[in-house]
């Protein structure tokens, strides 16, 4: 759903409301709250691992805490670093720094974001046209209304054709 969601907000959203500097800051802090985590993950599991939809069970596993939060999983066997859950206060302090950082960057380059988006529209709709098969359009007679009369001399002497007995519509 999440991806789906993003690529519809690419196509549909405005460039500058698409995604704030709080939301840049935080997924960065996030990424680097968990990356020696997912590393270790990944070269333990000897690759990325496999998770089944609907499967809770846990098949992958780490001794690695995050860098900015606690809780959750247990992974350390004080049990004063699980007593206050959440962000640490280095991580508050963390995002307020690339909060900041993002903000002069958007400031510095106001027109990168335009060209990731329109760049990503692009690929999208290329995607979208490779996908797309290439046919004629054909339009059924119907009598729904008001339409031109289909032409006789359109569909006489074509494989098919049928007709009514009085020389009516093709049916």
């Amino acid at each position: 759903m999440g991806p789906e969601l993003f690529k519809q907000r690419i196509k549909d959203t405005a460039i500058t409301t698409l995604c704030t500097a709080s939301d840049e800051a935080f997924t960065l802090l996030l990424l680097e709250n968990s990356y020696a985590r997912w590393v270790d993950i990944y070269e333990t599991s000897g690759g990325i691992p496999s998770q089944r939809r609907g499967d809770l069970t846990r098949q992958f596993s780490s001794n690695i805490e995050a860098k900015y939060t606690r809780g959750g999983i247990k992974l350390s066997p004080d049990m004063k670093s699980q007593l206050r859950k959440g962000w640490t206060s280095d991580g508050i302090k963390r995002f307020n720094t690339l909060f900041a950082w993002v903000q002069k960057e958007k400031i510095r380059k106001p027109k990168y974001d335009q060209k990731i988006i329109r760049d990503l529209r692009e690929k999208q709709d290329r995607r979208v046209n490779e996908k797309k098969r290439k046919h004629e359009t054909i339009l059924a007679a119907h009598s729904l209304w008001e339409q031109d009369p289909i032409d006789e001399d359109e569909t006489e002497g074509e494989e098919g054709d049928v007709s009514d007995e009085d020389g009516g519509r093709p049916i």
